[in-house]
């Protein structure tokens, strides 16, 4: 973990300035500032690292953010509560729901907004945001979701479910998570449901620990939910909570997750695992706030799934009932072979041409892989291993 980084997680904290012991200390602010872009935290860190050094270059930068972010939240909200209106549920996850927990609700923002449908509304969902003015990108057969764009209130997320298949069967061991009914709240004026207060905790949980078992799990995913446990905590059953840890194994990286809280932004918690706490920011400060290099990190989620789940058919059942069609990951289309680098398969003719030479280069890239071994994969195996999440 770097210095930089170090920095930007003490300034992500509210009590930071109270915790200051050394007032000649030096920031890198360029440094901290594309961290803290890559975490989607800059606009929690701009206001505490402005004390202590000139940030005036990136006001502007800031005001448009935080304006954007304010206009789209707004608009979504109005959409939301519309929805139900029309008697078509939906269910705000995350984004201005978990907002709320922070101390400045608006420094928390948000590149999409994600809801939870009836799967058999699904169909006038979609035409009701085609109405207003949404244009909708098709679920495909396995995936738990569909996008929806606007000009002003950007992305929309509709899930039907609220994980992919493989998420659910193996990293959360096909678990019975869900049992409250949804609940209110009071957000800009609208009233939004959301998930009960317990089902809300489990879904932050369970939604960063997706997250890290793909490509990475961000700081703000770990800041998310240690604000929730602190805003709810006198509402909150922590006995199903941390029975349902023990039972999925997740007890110790929630654990680790305190430690950082307690370390870095003044919670109340025992610092338990402090080298496994910097170990996990390390693999946040590469991976990103959803694991941006995923170059190094591809392949990771089938290891992850296999280790964990130790039964047959595991990797076929990944494959199978991943969130993208089989049969478009056997066929890629020409503009998928296009962005792979093949730009001659535009050319429909050249198609079966640049499809052959899609696998070979598949075919070499395996059998390098499987020569010189994947060395960060087995490191971020071994680190879930050291936090107990597989054997």
């Amino acid at each position: 973990m770097t210095r930089e980084f170090c920095d930007m997680l003490y300034l992500m904290s509210w009590n930071y300035k109270n915790r200051l012991t050394d007032d000649k200390h030096s920031y890198d602010v360029e440094g901290i500032r594309k961290l803290s872009i890559s975490q989607g935290v800059w606009t929690l860190v701009f206001p505490e690292l402005e004390k202590y050094a000139d940030l005036s270059a990136y006001q502007n930068e800031i005001v448009k953010a935080l304006t954007y972010s304010i206009r789209q939240s707004t608009f979504q909200l109005g959409i939301i509560s519309d929805l139900n209106a029309a008697g078509l549920r939906a269910c705000l996850l995350k984004g201005a729901a978990i907002a709320a927990a922070y101390p400045d609700p608006p420094s928390r923002v948000s590149a999409d907004t994600d809801i939870l449908i009836e799967p058999e509304k699904e169909p006038e969902v979609i035409e009701f945001l085609k109405a207003r003015g949404f244009s909708v990108k098709p679920r495909e057969k396995n995936d738990h979701h569909f996008k929806a764009y606007h000009p002003i209130g950007g992305v929309l997320e509709g899930h039907v479910r609220l994980y992919s298949i493989p998420t659910e069967k193996v990293l959360l061991d096909g678990a019975s998570l869900y049992s409250e009914e949804w609940s209110m709240e009071n957000i800009d004026g609208y009233d939004i449901p959301i998930l009960g207060l317990n089902d809300g905790l489990i879904y932050l949980t369970a939604h960063y620990i997706k997250h890290l078992v793909n490509e990475g799990g961000g700081v703000r995913q770990m800041l998310d939910l240690l604000l929730y446990i602190e805003r709810y905590k006198d509402k909150l059953d922590f006995e199903r909570y941390d029975r349902l840890l023990k039972q999925l194994r997740y007890d110790k990286l929630v654990d680790v997750i305190k430690t950082i809280g307690a370390k870095y932004w003044g919670f109340d918690y025992p610092i338990r695992y402090e080298e496994l706490a910097e170990k996990l920011l390390t693999d946040s400060e590469e991976g990103g706030i959803f694991g941006y290099d995923t170059d190094s990190r591809e392949g990771f989620y089938k290891a992850y799934c296999d280790r964990r789940a130790k039964a047959p058919g595991t990797k076929l059942m990944v494959f199978i009932k991943g969130e993208r069609d089989w049969k478009k990951r056997l066929f890629p289309s020409r503009k998928m072979l296009c962005a792979e680098g093949f730009k001659g398969a535009e050319n429909r003719a050249l198609y079966p041409y640049y499809f052959i030479l899609h696998y070979i280069k598949k075919f070499k890239d395996r059998k390098h892989q499987a020569k010189v071994g994947n060395k960060f994969i087995d490191e971020r195996l071994d680190l879930m291993k050291d936090m107990e999440m597989i054997t």
